[in-house]
């Protein structure tokens, strides 16, 4: 069912409702239920056509490209993706500007990569970069507490937590026309609450590329060494 029945199914529920309050008709209020029913299942119904339907997309990009994913990731939005293939070294980025869409396919060898960066609301909070000897996210504190430390650290100007309403992940590769790819890992006036689990595994996801990605930095580095 398409969208615009669910919002039919929805002022039905409260039309009915209110009118057996206000007329106290206890029959408006038991059919306004069944309604209510409906409502749930067409939502139910639509969340599992978009799931298959967004799945499909995401797996025809990778197949007409023929790359294998080790790992992959479906972001939050599921506008977004990311996935490796260490083998072929490659990283593919997924992106699309609506959910009907297919996905765009972009691909980046690793050798091409020359820094990494988390961004909390337009500022870098952690990077790894080809040229310094030593990682500052290491050096920031990721290595003993893990980025959950860094993105939900007070702000120097208030005691209070920072209100997060966008987590990046940016990619400087080497390329003098686009040299930055950004991948959007969350972003909502709905600020994250480091607390809450679905956050937890947000920062958590991040976190893991960023260390990919500091990983291949590391053995490009090794491999110029050479």
């Amino acid at each position: 069912m398409k969208r615009s029945t669910a919002w039919l199914f929805l002022i039905l529920f409260f039309s009915l409702i209110i009118l057996g309050i206000l007329y106290s008709k206890f029959i408006f209020i038991a059919t306004s239920f069944f309604f209510l029913i409906m409502l749930l299942f067409t939502s139910s119904k639509n969340q599992k056509r978009f799931k298959a339907e967004t799945e499909k997309f995401f797996n025809k990009a990778f197949q007409e490209n023929d790359f294998i994913p080790d790992k992959s990731t479906l972001l939050f939005d599921s506008k977004y993706a990311i996935a490796l293939n260490e083998k072929m070294g490659k990283i593919a980025i997924l992106s699309r500007e609506n959910l009907s869409d297919e996905f765009n396919y972009k691909e980046i060898e690793f050798r091409d990569i020359i820094e990494s960066k988390v961004i909390k609301n337009n500022e870098t909070i952690t990077s790894s970069s080809f040229g310094s000897q030593v990682t500052r996210g290491i050096v920031g504190g990721v290595a003993l507490g893990g980025l959950g430390t860094l993105i939900g650290a007070t702000t120097g100007k208030t005691n209070s937590k920072e209100k997060i309403k966008e987590l990046s992940l940016e990619i400087v590769i080497n390329d003098l026309l686009n040299p930055r790819v950004v991948i959007p890992f969350y972003k909502s006036d709905v600020g994250l609450d480091v607390l809450n689990e679905n956050s937890k595994a947000i920062i958590n996801t991040i976190e893991d590329w960023y260390r990919s990605l500091t990983v291949i930095i590391e053995r490009n580095k090794s491999m110029r060494s050479v």
